[in-house]
């Protein structure tokens, strides 16, 4: 019910599952995969790093998108315009998914810079953070 799932065998089909499902998601326009690798990062020698991982680390394509595809979430459309987030280039627009009770569903109007990540989690969490650039996203409240 909050999101959370154990370590042991529950965690493990999970992320099989969830796995799959990346690997399904397609360029509606050129049908080519979306997902270039997913990373296990229980598979990596993280020796040395603080701090936690996520459990799946996704790299994807440069592939320019319209409209995202798969069997299982049918057709996300519009995706948005131009490049996508991690090219470095700040002209260019992501994407980003949040889902829970905490989440209002559809497209964001306003802008969301990068800086803007930190002050939501952190306020989803009950954290203040005092000196951040960044301001929580209004369509992801706590």
């Amino acid at each position: 019910a909050t999101g959370m799932v154990q370590p042991g065998r529950q965690c493990e089909e999970l992320i099989e599952q969830l796995t799959h499902d990346l690997h399904q998601l397609r360029d509606g326009r050129s049908g080519e995969p979306i997902v270039a690798e997913i990373v296990n990062s229980a598979d990596m020698d993280l020796a040395g790093y603080v701090g936690e991982f996520p459990d799946l680390i996704v790299r994807w394509s440069k592939a320019s998108l319209s409209w995202i595809e798969s069997p299982k979430i049918g057709r996300i459309d519009p995706v948005f315009v131009g490049g996508r987030s991690g090219d470095h280039d700040p002209s260019m627009r992501g994407v980003f998914f949040a889902a829970g009770p905490h989440a209002t569903p559809g497209l964001i109007p306003d802008p969301v810079r990068l800086e803007d990540f930190a002050p939501t989690i952190s306020g989803l969490l009950g954290i203040q953070l005092p000196d951040t650039e960044g301001r929580a996203i209004p369509a992801v409240r706590t």
